[in-house]
């Protein structure tokens, strides 16, 4: 009985996958702890609606480590001023390394963008984020060939 109830308890775990979410920091850290050579602490977070977006671009753009290949967020309309994403993408965190545009002219929507060099991940990360944001799959494009030398990458 008690291992039907314990599989109970992670059918949804399975059902659902990985969680993602976009949040934001809403204090200050807590709970400070040294163990061995790091330290450890607690900051609160604020799950966020994701923005609206219309589509997701990865491409191969070689422009040295850990910026081998990009995926850009197109979005609907242009988030606050000030919105820095930080992301929950399965069991991966980012606070940092997002970067967002925000184009003066009303007529360009705004975009945010994520880097790696690991072709697996950016195709991880692609999915993760159309399902998060609803981002039909013939939305999502996926070209992570490398541009022959002198060619540019996709803009």
């Amino acid at each position: 009985m008690k291992l039907l109830a314990i599989l109970f308890c992670f059918i949804p775990f399975l059902a659902f996958g990985e969680e993602s979410y976009f949040f934001t920091i809403v204090g200050e850290p807590s709970g400070k702890r040294i163990d061995g050579e790091n330290l450890h602490f607690v900051l609160p977070i604020r799950k966020l609606e994701p923005p609206n977006a219309s589509s997701i671009i990865a491409f191969h753009q070689g422009l040295g480590p850990s910026r081998e290949y990009k995926i850009q967020v197109n979005l609907r309309s242009s988030p606050k001023e000030g919105w820095i994403p930080m992301l929950k993408l399965g069991a991966e965190i980012m606070m940092d390394g997002i970067s967002v545009s925000r184009p003066n002219d009303s007529r360009f929507a705004s975009s945010f963008s994520l880097e790696g060099d690991d072709p697996e991940q950016i195709r991880r990360w692609c999915q993760l984020l159309g399902d998060l944001m609803d981002v039909p799959k013939g939305k999502i494009e996926i070209d992570l060939t490398k541009a022959e030398q002198g060619e540019s990458p996709k803009p």
